[in-house]
């Protein structure tokens, strides 16, 4: 995303924050492409859950306008409120394990048990060459990292920040980036071999 179309981010923030929804909604226009991204490592890959958890991202944004500092540039901050929207939601995911619909029954009228029925939700060959091998498999493999590795590679390749933006955003001194960094990738390099 080019700087010019983010000039004016503090002063669309200022705005949104005194109730003016329009200035929100062109903040969301310049960052739904990085949040999507983001949300997209976060949620390890499955698209369909990064869209949610963009969405969630926005909404959460937009209630909690007034703890932003308008003195301060919004972009971190936005990303910083993303990734720990994003890292706790996987948490309580862990928490709280889902059935899966071929084992939940239900007696309808007639007292039989019936089967609730579903598509089958799960990438299909077509999705995964489209996808590509590799990337499916980095995109496997960042999803089995530490929390903490995964926001620092989102942040990184995923949005594109340097490691001083990465240090803003998520509130950590400079050096515990590039050290997250270098062990996500080592990570990322070890989880790799395992496919081959």
């Amino acid at each position: 995303m080019a700087s010019d179309e983010r000039g004016n981010d503090e002063e669309l923030a200022r705005l949104a924050q005194s109730g003016d929804r329009e200035a929100f909604a062109a903040l969301v226009r310049i960052y739904e492409q990085p949040i999507y991204h983001l949300a997209y490592r976060l949620a390890g890959g499955d698209s369909e859950e990064a869209r949610d958890l963009a969405q969630e991202i926005f909404v959460r944004a937009y209630t909690r306008l007034e703890s932003y500092d308008a003195t301060r540039p919004f972009f971190p901050w936005l990303y910083r409120l993303g990734v720990n929207y994003g890292l706790n939601h996987r948490r309580q995911q862990r928490a709280h394990p889902t059935v899966r619909l071929s084992d939940v029954h239900r007696r309808d009228n007639g007292g039989e048990d019936v089967d609730f029925e579903i598509a089958d939700q799960r990438r299909g060959p077509e999705e995964l060459s489209e996808l590509g091998e590799a990337q499916a498999a980095v995109n496997a493999a960042i999803a089995r990292l530490p929390h903490d590795y995964r926001a620092v590679i989102a942040l990184r390749y995923g949005a594109d920040l340097d490691y001083e933006q990465i240090a803003v955003t998520l509130g950590i001194p400079l050096g515990t980036v590039k050290t997250r960094l270098f062990r996500a990738k080592e990570a990322l390099r070890r989880e790799l071999g395992k496919e081959q």
